[in-house]
């Protein structure tokens, strides 16, 4: 089933829409706030302002007292204090928190004892929130109805508090009009940046629309390719095997051939009636060898084609090679070839197959015979270091050109007309399943060097 495209179009305009909605209502509700502290300040330090000059400047150099003694004087304080917007009540306390006169005449003569007027006898104008008096003032908002304590400065001296009682329905609408302005501003820029992102993302929408049509038809396109590759693939692995399978009959038939033809030769020169003892017994003799060569090229092929599991035991090289060597020696005599075994040592053992070591070995031997001349000498020796052990074989034959080198270890090589080219590449395959290696070194006219290297560590082989 195809995946659908990301519906990015009406996700991002649901998304958006709701992050620039609560993005307003935030924005509108801080500034709304911020203006309404900004204007409650400023009309707060007007009103200080004008009261402190009114009353400084009518009561001149008089006592304090005057304020409420003088009749005509309390009449222009209090006409000065009521100008300003929202008042209604004054109270005149002294300096020890007496109230001297009040617009309620039940508090004249009572003290006042508050934080609030202790700060205001410090020097600074103090607002306290009050009750709003609702049969004054109905349907009132608390948060405009106060008291103003202002002190009356001479100098350095408070003669005493003005408090004055407000309720600034003035304020108050100045406050809800830029809170509306501010709502209506915020809402404009938001629809504003509302749509520039519409237009922004949708020309984007039809984009990625486009691009994933695009990408489900590559996809397809992609899946019906990938059949056909693995239909060509299993086509090509059969003709493969079938090429296989005509390789390995055509060099099991070159392999073979020679031999079959040598027994045939030697049981035809048995069947002459003239021949002698002598001669019969040396034809019998050639008829091994070629069987012993059939023997050898059908096990080499039979243990390259069939899975094996070697058999792991501690073994130690020197007693393996020089049992292996010794099995070789009718061969060696025939050649008048020279091997020489490694001399007795103690190795640590290695955990390996005897067998199958054993056959690698030979396989190696069994090539340094072929390719030296007779009356040569092969050197096989048992070596060792921190971490390896190794046989290494020598022979003085014409060694491998750099050409064949590349191609040494490839199954169904090989640069002799009597081989099928299936020893080294078992050679390969035995030192690997031990976790070990083979290597050769060769140039041409100088001989060849064959080690087969194994670590001193055991390893963990798979057991049959």
């Amino acid at each position: 089933m195809p995946a659908r495209a990301f519906p990015l179009l009406p996700v991002f305009s649901i998304a958006s829409l709701l992050v620039l909605c609560g993005f307003t209502l935030l924005l509108s509700w801080l500034l709304g706030n911020q203006l309404e502290e900004e204007l409650l300040s400023r009309d707060t330090l007007i009103t200080t302002t004008t009261v402190q000059s009114e009353v400084v400047e009518y009561l001149g150099n008089r006592s304090f007292e005057t304020l409420y003694q003088d009749t005509e004087l309390l009449k222009d304080v209090l006409h000065a204090v009521t100008m300003v917007p929202g008042s209604h009540g004054v109270e005149i306390i002294h300096p020890d928190g007496l109230i001297g006169w009040s617009s309620i005449h039940e508090e004249v003569g009572e003290y006042k004892d508050s934080a609030v007027f202790r700060r205001a006898m410090s020097g600074k104008a103090t607002l306290k929130h009050e009750m709003v008096d609702e049969q004054a003032f109905p349907h009132a908002d608390a948060r405009y109805a106060s008291a103003l304590y202002i002190p009356i400065p001479r100098g350095s001296e408070i003669l005493g508090v003005v408090e004055v009682h407000r309720y600034n329905v003035q304020l108050k609408r100045q406050v809800d009009s830029l809170r509306q302005s501010v709502w209506v501003y915020s809402l404009g820029f938001g629809s504003v940046l509302y749509l520039t992102l519409l237009l922004i993302i949708f020309p984007a929408s039809r984009i990625l629309r486009r691009q994933h049509n695009s990408l489900l038809d590559n996809a397809q396109e992609l899946a019906q390719a990938n059949r056909e590759l693995r239909a060509a693939q299993s086509q090509l692995l059969k003709q493969e095997r079938l090429a296989a399978m005509g390789e390995v009959s055509a060099s099991v038939a070159h392999g073979l051939k020679n031999p079959i033809a040598g027994l045939r030769a030697a049981l035809q020169l048995l069947s002459i009636p003239s021949i002698t003892q002598e001669e019969s017994k040396e034809i019998v003799l050639s008829l091994l060898r070629e069987i012993d060569r059939l023997t050898e090229r059908v096990n080499h092929l039979l243990n390259f084609v069939r899975p094996f599991h070697p058999n792991p035991t501690a073994l130690s090289l020197y007693p393996m090679v020089v049992e292996a060597g010794r099995s070789l020696e009718w061969r060696l005599r025939e050649k008048h070839i020279e091997l020489h075994l490694p001399e007795p040592s103690v190795l640590p053992e290695v955990q390996a197959d005897p067998s199958l070591l054993e056959e690698a070995f030979l396989i190696v031997l069994s090539n340094a015979l072929d390719a030296s001349p007779e009356g040569s000498r092969i050197e096989c020796t048992v070596e060792t270091n921190a971490t390896h052990q190794w046989i290494r074989v020598t022979d003085e034959g014409d060694g491998i050109s750099a050409e064949h080198m590349e191609h040494i270890f490839e199954q169904f090589y090989t640069t002799r007309s009597r081989g099928i080219g299936l020893g080294l590449a078992l050679c390969k395959k035995i030192m690997e399943a031990h976790h070990g290696s083979i290597e050769l070194d060769s140039q041409e006219h100088q001989g060849t060097t064959v080690r087969l290297i194994l670590p001193n560590t055991p390893s963990e082989l798979p057991h049959e």
